[in-house]
């Protein structure tokens, strides 16, 4: 028997194509995970480079940033890099927000030993570029910010010793409560945890100036700049504090995504089992589990209809036959182990150990190499609103 763990950021970690999160839907996190929680004229700037679709605003490549892919999470990861000299991404010129703000980076550093900016807020006062926010990392392993009002007050805040060890992927995140000059709140996260004490007496609001643009991965002064030598898997700004408990659902959201498509060496039939924990409140209709079906030849798994009823496919290289369960019942945030299994020429789904459909279908000999899980192969709709946080193929 041969098997193979397939997990969250890739199917098979020695034969993957890693393409990350964001490879079947362009609006996943604001049309869904995050919702209500982008506001503003927020921005987000995925892994692959492009901007999350309906942003206030969108950031573009200076110096030609490369990507690469490495891991998150030990799965395959495929991230932008940074080479520490020239390269970063950048607004065009937008005030900075008059109340709340987070400023969040999914980052990965290479080196230690100079600072590195992994986001600003520049701002053109006096003739002269100066900073309005500029988190960094130090020479060692510490992180600090400071906000500023104008150009000579400014509010910092730093980890406190907290490490931010290089060759290691951390959501760090700047949070900003305005309340009012000398009393708003401002804070440090790591993975969604508080790292140091923080302030409850910043400055405020944020300095907003002409000229002032937004920044990922170097200050944006040009010349001389704190440039970030390393990977960038998610930047977004928006005009709301997110909570420490958003934070790390997010992170948990970058390491068990939904969907995505991989192409990996599987090429003969054989057992599947994965998890699924939907996010809906009731069955949505014509959401594609998992998609192997190339011409007539290879499975699909599918909930069909708002019964939530789940219907398979299979094609054995010269027709498709199709089998359907009766309507099933799926509780939001509840996981459910679903398994397709060969059984001879008859083709069972089990969901949560309860067999719902057994009947025969076209069993293929050949298994096409492209899978999609969570979605349709190529498809940018039908994608399953919910989190896939493993999966197992095994072959006889």
């Amino acid at each position: 028997m041969v098997s193979r763990l397939l997990t969250p950021n890739g199917l098979d970690a020695r034969r993957v194509l890693a393409q990350g999160p964001f490879a079947n839907n362009n609006s996943l996190l604001a049309g869904g995970f995050l919702g209500a929680e982008l506001t503003g004229a927020w921005w987000l700037l995925r892994q692959d480079g492009t901007n999350e679709a309906g942003a206030g605003q969108t950031l573009s490549a200076v110096g030609s940033p490369g990507f690469a892919v490495t891991t998150l999470g030990g799965m395959p990861f495929t991230a932008i890099t940074l080479n520490g000299t020239s390269q970063y991404y950048k607004t065009a010129d937008v005030a900075s927000p008059a109340g709340d703000m987070t400023l969040a980076v999914l980052v990965r550093r290479r080196t230690i030993g100079v600072v590195q900016v992994w986001g600003a807020k520049m701002s053109s006062v006096g003739g002269g570029v100066n900073y309005a926010l500029n988190p960094t990392f130090d020479g060692a392993n510490l992180s600090t910010a400071t906000l500023y009002k104008n150009s000579g007050s400014g509010t910092s805040v730093n980890s406190s010793g907290t490490t931010h060890l290089a060759d290691a992927w951390y959501l760090v995140a700047l949070p900003y409560d305005f309340v009012t000059d000398g009393t708003s709140v401002l804070r440090l996260r790591k993975n969604g945890v508080a790292v140091g004490v923080g302030s409850t007496v910043a400055v405020g609001p944020m300095q907003a100036a002409s000229g002032s643009f937004w920044s990922v991965g170097a200050s944006g002064f040009g010349g001389g700049s704190a440039f970030l030598h390393g990977d960038i898997g998610l930047a977004l700004m928006t005009e709301k504090v997110l909570s420490d408990a958003t934070q790390r659902a997010l992170l948990n959201f970058m390491l068990y995504w939904t969907p995505v498509t991989r192409t990996v060496g599987i090429s003969t039939k054989g057992d599947v089992s994965f998890t699924f924990t939907p996010t809906w409140s009731s069955p949505v209709s014509d959401r594609y589990l998992l998609d192997a079906l190339v011409g007539n030849s290879g499975v699909r798994l599918a909930i069909a209809g708002a019964d939530g009823s789940l219907v398979a496919s299979g094609g054995n290289g010269t027709a498709v036959a199709t089998g359907a369960s009766a309507g099933l019942s799926w509780v939001a945030s509840t996981t459910y182990a679903i398994r397709l299994r060969w059984v001879g020429s008859s083709f069972r789904i089990y969901r949560g150990g309860v067999e719902v459909y057994s009947g025969t279908l076209n069993i293929p000999d050949q298994i096409p190499a492209t899978w999609a899980v969570g979605a349709i192969i190529g498809g940018a709709t039908n994608n399953c609103a919910g989190e896939i946080a493993s999966f197992l193929w095994v072959a006889p």
